[in-house]
Protein backbone atom coordinates (compact mmCIF):
# COMPACT_ATOMS: atom_id res chain seq x y z
CA UNK A 1 0.00 0.00 0.00
CA UNK A 2 2.59 2.13 1.01
CA UNK A 3 4.49 1.80 -2.41
CA UNK A 4 1.04 2.37 -4.48
CA UNK A 5 0.75 5.44 -2.58
CA UNK A 6 4.65 6.70 -3.03
CA UNK A 7 4.32 5.87 -6.76
CA UNK A 8 0.97 8.21 -7.26
CA UNK A 9 2.33 10.95 -5.65
CA UNK A 10 5.66 10.32 -7.84
CA UNK A 11 3.35 10.61 -11.14
CA UNK A 12 1.64 13.58 -9.74
CA UNK A 13 4.59 15.70 -9.04
CA UNK A 14 5.86 14.46 -13.00
CA UNK A 15 2.41 15.51 -14.18
CA UNK A 16 2.86 19.08 -12.61
CA UNK A 17 6.02 19.51 -13.86
CA UNK A 18 4.90 18.26 -17.58
CA UNK A 19 2.21 21.04 -16.97
CA UNK A 20 4.37 23.88 -15.48
CA UNK A 21 6.65 23.05 -18.39
CA UNK A 22 4.68 24.64 -21.38
CA UNK A 23 3.50 27.29 -19.22
CA UNK A 24 6.78 28.45 -18.60
CA UNK A 25 7.97 28.55 -22.43
CA UNK A 26 4.98 30.55 -23.38
CA UNK A 27 6.52 33.65 -21.22
CA UNK A 28 6.99 36.55 -23.74
CA UNK A 29 10.61 37.22 -24.85
CA UNK A 30 11.71 40.17 -25.11
CA UNK A 31 10.83 40.58 -28.71
CA UNK A 32 7.26 39.67 -27.55
CA UNK A 33 7.00 42.31 -25.26
CA UNK A 34 8.42 45.07 -27.85
CA UNK A 35 5.93 44.12 -30.06
CA UNK A 36 3.32 44.97 -27.11
CA UNK A 37 4.83 48.15 -26.29
CA UNK A 38 4.94 49.34 -30.01
CA UNK A 39 1.24 48.56 -29.52
CA UNK A 40 0.40 50.20 -26.55
CA UNK A 41 1.99 52.74 -28.04
CA UNK A 42 -0.15 53.01 -31.10
CA UNK A 43 -2.97 52.68 -28.41
CA UNK A 44 -1.90 55.68 -26.21
CA UNK A 45 -1.07 53.17 -23.31
CA UNK A 46 2.09 55.41 -22.53
CA UNK A 47 2.43 53.54 -19.22
CA UNK A 48 1.48 49.90 -20.58
CA UNK A 49 3.90 50.41 -23.61
CA UNK A 50 7.00 51.78 -21.03
CA UNK A 51 6.13 48.64 -18.60
CA UNK A 52 6.46 46.48 -21.71
CA UNK A 53 9.64 48.02 -22.69
CA UNK A 54 11.69 48.13 -19.45
CA UNK A 55 10.50 44.61 -18.86
CA UNK A 56 11.96 43.78 -22.64
CA UNK A 57 15.26 45.28 -21.19
CA UNK A 58 16.18 43.28 -18.80
CA UNK A 59 16.15 40.61 -21.43
CA UNK A 60 17.77 42.46 -23.69
CA UNK A 61 20.02 45.22 -22.18
CA UNK A 62 22.31 45.84 -25.46
CA UNK A 63 19.62 46.92 -27.57
CA UNK A 64 19.45 50.50 -28.04
CA UNK A 65 16.18 50.98 -29.31
CA UNK A 66 15.00 50.21 -26.42
CA UNK A 67 16.16 53.08 -24.95
CA UNK A 68 14.90 55.43 -27.42
CA UNK A 69 11.86 53.80 -26.83
CA UNK A 70 11.61 54.31 -23.15
CA UNK A 71 12.21 57.81 -23.91
CA UNK A 72 9.31 58.84 -26.01
CA UNK A 73 7.04 56.91 -23.45
CA UNK A 74 8.32 58.74 -20.56
CA UNK A 75 8.70 61.95 -22.80
CA UNK A 76 4.66 61.52 -23.62
CA UNK A 77 4.17 60.98 -20.03
CA UNK A 78 5.75 64.10 -18.85
CA UNK A 79 8.38 62.60 -17.05
CA UNK A 80 10.88 64.50 -18.40
CA UNK A 81 13.88 63.73 -16.72
CA UNK A 82 13.53 59.80 -17.11
CA UNK A 83 13.22 61.24 -21.12
CA UNK A 84 16.48 62.36 -21.36
CA UNK A 85 18.54 60.06 -19.35
CA UNK A 86 16.92 57.70 -21.84
CA UNK A 87 17.36 59.42 -24.66
CA UNK A 88 21.07 60.21 -23.76
CA UNK A 89 21.70 56.62 -22.99
CA UNK A 90 20.47 55.44 -26.81
CA UNK A 91 22.81 58.63 -28.42
CA UNK A 92 25.70 57.15 -26.46
CA UNK A 93 24.77 53.34 -27.45
CA UNK A 94 23.38 53.86 -31.01
CA UNK A 95 25.30 53.64 -34.16
CA UNK A 96 25.25 56.63 -36.20
CA UNK A 97 22.92 55.26 -39.06
CA UNK A 98 20.25 54.30 -36.08
CA UNK A 99 20.77 57.87 -34.55
CA UNK A 100 19.82 59.16 -37.99
CA UNK A 101 16.36 57.93 -37.82
CA UNK A 102 13.48 58.85 -35.60
CA UNK A 103 14.65 62.46 -35.50
CA UNK A 104 16.38 61.10 -32.32
CA UNK A 105 18.66 64.95 -31.86
CA UNK A 106 15.56 67.02 -32.16
CA UNK A 107 13.61 64.97 -29.62
CA UNK A 108 16.83 65.08 -27.30
CA UNK A 109 16.44 68.41 -27.98
CA UNK A 110 13.18 68.77 -26.89
CA UNK A 111 13.44 66.95 -24.14
CA UNK A 112 16.63 68.68 -22.93
CA UNK A 113 14.68 71.46 -22.84
CA UNK A 114 12.47 70.71 -20.57
CA UNK A 115 14.87 70.26 -17.34
CA UNK A 116 16.33 72.61 -15.48
CA UNK A 117 19.45 72.10 -12.82
CA UNK A 118 19.65 72.36 -9.44
CA UNK A 119 22.19 72.50 -6.66
CA UNK A 120 21.10 72.74 -2.64
CA UNK A 121 23.56 73.49 0.03
CA UNK A 122 22.46 73.11 3.63
CA UNK A 123 24.13 72.73 6.88
CA UNK A 124 21.99 70.28 8.32
CA UNK A 125 23.54 66.73 6.37
CA UNK A 126 20.68 64.01 5.25
CA UNK A 127 18.19 67.20 4.72
CA UNK A 128 15.29 65.75 2.18
CA UNK A 129 14.70 68.13 -0.61
CA UNK A 130 11.72 68.07 -2.73
CA UNK A 131 10.75 69.72 -5.93
CA UNK A 132 6.48 69.96 -6.06
CA UNK A 133 5.80 66.30 -4.44
CA UNK A 134 8.65 64.28 -6.03
CA UNK A 135 11.80 63.92 -3.81
CA UNK A 136 14.72 64.53 -5.92
CA UNK A 137 17.50 63.30 -3.14
CA UNK A 138 19.34 64.63 0.48
CA UNK A 139 21.57 67.44 0.97
CA UNK A 140 24.13 68.14 0.07
CA UNK A 141 23.14 67.97 -3.22
CA UNK A 142 24.96 68.42 -6.19
CA UNK A 143 23.36 69.34 -9.28
CA UNK A 144 20.52 66.93 -10.10
CA UNK A 145 18.30 67.10 -13.05
CA UNK A 146 14.71 68.18 -12.50
CA UNK A 147 11.50 69.03 -14.43
CA UNK A 148 11.71 72.70 -15.55
CA UNK A 149 9.27 75.12 -15.05
CA UNK A 150 9.03 78.51 -16.34
CA UNK A 151 6.44 79.25 -13.69
CA UNK A 152 7.18 79.34 -9.58
CA UNK A 153 7.21 75.86 -8.64
CA UNK A 154 7.68 74.70 -4.55
CA UNK A 155 10.68 73.81 -3.27
CA UNK A 156 10.48 72.12 0.41
CA UNK A 157 13.60 70.67 2.17
CA UNK A 158 12.86 68.80 5.55
CA UNK A 159 14.43 67.14 8.32
CA UNK A 160 13.56 65.96 12.01
CA UNK A 161 13.47 68.26 14.64
CA UNK A 162 13.74 71.33 12.29
CA UNK A 163 10.58 73.51 10.44
CA UNK A 164 10.81 73.13 6.75
CA UNK A 165 12.66 75.61 4.30
CA UNK A 166 10.08 76.25 1.21
CA UNK A 167 10.82 78.63 -1.40
CA UNK A 168 9.31 79.05 -4.55
CA UNK A 169 11.23 80.32 -7.58
CA UNK A 170 11.41 79.40 -11.56
CA UNK A 171 13.60 76.36 -13.09
CA UNK A 172 14.07 77.51 -16.59
CA UNK A 173 14.73 74.24 -19.12
CA UNK A 174 18.78 74.21 -19.64
CA UNK A 175 19.48 76.79 -16.79
CA UNK A 176 21.14 75.99 -13.47
CA UNK A 177 19.51 77.43 -10.03
CA UNK A 178 21.09 76.98 -6.24
CA UNK A 179 20.34 77.67 -3.19
CA UNK A 180 21.06 77.29 0.17
CA UNK A 181 18.79 76.78 2.66
CA UNK A 182 17.86 77.49 5.62
CA UNK A 183 17.05 74.86 8.78
CA UNK A 184 16.17 76.11 12.17
CA UNK A 185 15.24 74.19 15.35
CA UNK A 186 11.71 73.87 16.15
CA UNK A 187 13.07 75.18 20.06
CA UNK A 188 13.85 78.60 18.84
CA UNK A 189 12.50 79.54 15.52
CA UNK A 190 8.68 80.24 14.20
CA UNK A 191 7.19 79.92 10.51
CA UNK A 192 6.06 83.10 8.62
CA UNK A 193 4.09 82.06 5.62
CA UNK A 194 4.19 85.63 3.24
CA UNK A 195 1.59 86.71 0.46
CA UNK A 196 1.27 89.73 -1.03
CA UNK A 197 -1.67 91.72 -2.80
CA UNK A 198 -1.38 91.15 -5.96
CA UNK A 199 0.85 88.25 -6.31
CA UNK A 200 4.16 88.09 -8.23
CA UNK A 201 6.39 89.96 -5.57
CA UNK A 202 10.02 89.28 -5.35
CA UNK A 203 10.27 89.32 -1.34
CA UNK A 204 12.84 90.07 0.55
CA UNK A 205 13.66 88.88 4.32
CA UNK A 206 16.28 91.08 6.35
CA UNK A 207 17.29 91.70 2.84
CA UNK A 208 18.12 88.29 1.84
CA UNK A 209 16.16 87.72 -1.25
CA UNK A 210 13.73 85.12 -0.43
CA UNK A 211 11.96 84.02 -3.97
CA UNK A 212 7.98 84.52 -4.44
CA UNK A 213 5.15 84.94 -2.66
CA UNK A 214 3.59 82.50 -1.37
CA UNK A 215 6.61 82.20 0.53
CA UNK A 216 6.79 79.74 3.46
CA UNK A 217 10.35 81.09 5.88
CA UNK A 218 11.15 79.96 9.20
CA UNK A 219 12.92 82.68 11.35
CA UNK A 220 14.36 82.71 14.65
CA UNK A 221 12.32 84.46 17.69
CA UNK A 222 12.74 88.06 17.31
CA UNK A 223 12.17 90.82 15.05
CA UNK A 224 12.60 90.92 11.64
CA UNK A 225 11.69 93.07 7.80
CA UNK A 226 9.92 91.61 5.18
CA UNK A 227 10.80 93.49 1.79
CA UNK A 228 8.33 93.36 -1.24
CA UNK A 229 8.95 95.17 -4.84
CA UNK A 230 6.88 94.17 -7.98
CA UNK A 231 7.14 96.31 -11.39
CA UNK A 232 4.89 99.39 -11.47
CA UNK A 233 4.12 98.98 -7.25
CA UNK A 234 6.08 100.98 -5.24
CA UNK A 235 7.92 98.89 -2.90
CA UNK A 236 5.98 97.82 0.24
CA UNK A 237 8.15 96.84 3.54
CA UNK A 238 6.62 95.61 7.08
CA UNK A 239 7.80 94.63 9.97
CA UNK A 240 7.27 90.94 11.58
CA UNK A 241 7.93 89.78 15.03
CA UNK A 242 8.09 86.33 15.38
CA UNK A 243 7.80 84.02 18.44
CA UNK A 244 9.33 80.27 19.38
CA UNK A 245 6.35 78.65 18.80
CA UNK A 246 4.62 80.06 15.66
CA UNK A 247 3.98 77.31 13.48
CA UNK A 248 2.43 79.34 10.84
CA UNK A 249 2.11 82.85 10.92
CA UNK A 250 0.52 84.69 8.11
CA UNK A 251 1.50 88.19 6.81
CA UNK A 252 -0.56 89.78 3.59
CA UNK A 253 1.83 92.78 1.95
CA UNK A 254 -0.28 95.29 0.11
CA UNK A 255 1.00 96.45 -2.63
CA UNK A 256 0.42 100.20 -4.03
CA UNK A 257 0.34 100.99 -7.73
CA UNK A 258 3.18 103.32 -8.75
CA UNK A 259 2.04 107.13 -9.60
CA UNK A 260 2.76 107.82 -13.47
CA UNK A 261 5.99 109.46 -13.68
CA UNK A 262 3.95 112.66 -14.87
CA UNK A 263 2.37 112.90 -11.65
CA UNK A 264 5.48 113.97 -9.77
CA UNK A 265 6.24 117.28 -8.49
CA UNK A 266 10.00 116.84 -9.11
CA UNK A 267 8.67 115.64 -12.39
CA UNK A 268 7.34 118.73 -14.41
CA UNK A 269 9.72 120.84 -11.90
CA UNK A 270 12.38 119.32 -13.85
CA UNK A 271 11.52 119.96 -17.33
CA UNK A 272 10.17 123.56 -16.47
CA UNK A 273 14.35 124.15 -15.81
CA UNK A 274 15.16 122.34 -19.01
CA UNK A 275 12.74 124.46 -21.31
CA UNK A 276 13.35 127.41 -19.61
CA UNK A 277 17.06 126.81 -20.10
CA UNK A 278 16.04 125.48 -23.59
CA UNK A 279 14.60 129.10 -24.86
CA UNK A 280 17.66 130.93 -23.38
CA UNK A 281 20.03 128.75 -25.24
CA UNK A 282 17.78 128.58 -28.33
CA UNK A 283 17.39 132.75 -27.75
CA UNK A 284 21.03 132.92 -27.48
CA UNK A 285 21.84 131.07 -31.01
CA UNK A 286 18.98 133.08 -32.79
CA UNK A 287 19.76 136.72 -31.62
CA UNK A 288 21.95 138.64 -34.00
CA UNK A 289 25.43 139.99 -33.51
CA UNK A 290 27.06 142.55 -34.68
CA UNK A 291 30.07 141.42 -36.76
CA UNK A 292 33.27 141.47 -35.96
CA UNK A 293 35.51 144.55 -37.31
CA UNK A 294 38.32 143.48 -39.35
CA UNK A 295 40.67 145.06 -42.05
CA UNK A 296 39.97 142.81 -45.02
CA UNK A 297 37.46 144.20 -47.15
CA UNK A 298 34.70 145.10 -46.82
CA UNK A 299 35.94 145.44 -43.28
CA UNK A 300 34.27 143.12 -42.00
CA UNK A 301 34.57 138.86 -40.63
CA UNK A 302 31.88 136.87 -41.03
CA UNK A 303 30.35 134.93 -37.40
CA UNK A 304 31.80 131.34 -37.07
CA UNK A 305 29.39 128.60 -38.37
CA UNK A 306 28.18 126.62 -35.16
CA UNK A 307 28.32 122.52 -36.07
CA UNK A 308 27.73 119.71 -33.60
Amino acid sequence: MRRLLARTALLAGLGWLTLASPARAQEPTASDLKKSGNDKMDALDFVGALDDYKAALKQTPDDAALYFNIGRAHGLLGHNVEALDALDEFGKRATPEVRARGQFDQLQAQARAKVAYLAVTCDVPGARVFVGQKLIGDAPLARTAVDASPEPVRIRIEAEGYREDVRTMPLPGTQDRSLACRLLTKATSGTVVVTTTPPGATLFVDGTRAGNPPLEVPLNAGPHTVLAQRDGYDDAQVAVFVTVGDARRTVDIKLTKSAPLTSKWWFWTTIGVVVVGGVVVTAALLTERSADKGTIAPGQLPAPLVRF
